[in-house]
């Protein structure tokens, strides 16, 4: 009976709920933008003792289209006044929030009519649906993962928008989250782009050239940590640095001057995880091509204005069993669904930083 039970729902036991949880740790530390988006508790880090600042998803239940507050899209003002004084309504930039839709993502998986006959013992059915909830998530985390890097077009624009749409080469085109770019100006700040991305093109993908490339890494962290827009004492800085190959693996031939000894027998050489002014800093191979450069490339990214929302009633739900159609009366199927996007309320603390064969 409990077999039977598990196979028409994969919340069948306490067991299944238990790993399910852990399954889900265990993904947000070996896929760390799924971790840093949409990870539920915090894990360990990246890489072992590198933990890595991030905030659960927020969570929002249906509605046709997203709506977010943004973070320097000001419909109001504040003033000091002294006796006498008058106060002038200011809607400043008029823009409070950015829309964004709902993307929708499902996962199957199938047991067939001789899977579910070899594995018909109570405990055998707990685990072979254990091993297809495994299959399952860990599919779908690889899916999002590879989404979180793309800019949100695939499948016929039905992918969950990634960093290459928000953190972008070419800033100053396109509309994203309903607000053009061409022409986003905050007034307020003497002409400044509130809604654009930094950029900046840096010298010598190498670093090794006059360290030049650790000058422009260090101009693009204060280009995202302090803007002319806001006050001056909040000092949001980047805690997510991504690279790709040669800055990552030049960056790391920089550092073997700096000996770790881990006890009085043993000199380690190597380093677990990297860190730039208090930032972790994660290698993404083919982080160039996702961002669509054909130079090497960082992004240096303020978690704290990157969220991902997701619908609660539609976070990884798992369906029960039931057979695929009257063609596979013994085959069943079960899938796991998703409703979520990601958006950013502040893109002027985001920086991308491409190293080319000139400094801008």
């Amino acid at each position: 009976m409990a077999g039977t039970y598990a196979w028409n729902n994969l919340q069948a036991s306490a067991s299944l709920a238990i790993h399910l949880r852990e399954l889900h740790n265990n993904l947000t530390v070996r896929k760390p933008l799924y971790g840093l988006f949409f990870g539920g508790k915090r894990p360990d880090g990246p890489m072992k003792g590198q933990p890595m600042a991030r905030r659960k998803p927020k969570m929002k239940r249906g509605g046709y289209e997203l709506r977010f507050p943004l973070k320097y899209g000001h419909m109001s003002n504040f003033q000091s006044v002294g006796a006498g004084d008058s106060v002038t309504p200011e809607e400043k930039e008029g823009i409070g929030h950015g829309t964004a839709t709902w993307k929708y993502a499902i996962g199957s998986g199938v047991a067939t009519w001789q899977t579910r006959q070899q594995n018909s013992g109570p405990q055998q059915v707990i685990d072979i649906v254990e091993e297809i909830k495994d299959d399952m998530y860990d599919n779908a985390g690889d899916g999002i993962e590879s989404m979180l890097l793309l800019d949100g077009t695939g499948n016929l624009n039905k992918d969950i928008l990634g960093l290459a749409a928000i953190v972008r080469k070419t800033p100053t085109t396109g509309t994203l989250f309903g607000i053009d770019q061409s022409t986003a100006m905050d007034a307020a700040a003497g002409g400044s782009n509130f809604f654009r991305n930094q950029y900046k093109a840096a010298y010598s993908a190498t670093f090794l050239s006059g360290l030049l490339g650790l000058k422009d890494m260090r101009s693009m962290w204060n280009l995202c940590s302090y803007q002319s827009k806001g006050s001056a004492t909040e000092l949001t800085m980047p805690d997510v640095i991504l690279m790709s190959t040669n800055p990552f693996e030049s960056y790391e031939a920089l550092g073997y001057e700096l000996k770790r000894i881990n006890t009085v027998e043993t000199m380690d050489l190597g380093f677990r995880g990297f860190r730039y002014k208090s930032s972790v800093i994660l290698y993404v191979p083919g982080l160039d091509q996702y961002m669509g450069s054909t130079s090497d490339v960082a992004l240096m990214l303020n978690t704290k204005h990157i969220w991902a929302y997701m619908d609660p009633a539609e976070k990884w739900n798992f369906t029960p069993f039931r057979e695929i159609d009257t063609a596979r009366p013994k085959d069943w199927v079960a899938h796991v669904t998703l409703v979520a996007q990601l958006v950013c309320d502040n893109l002027s603390r985001q920086g991308y930083l491409e190293w080319t064969d000139a400094s801008a």
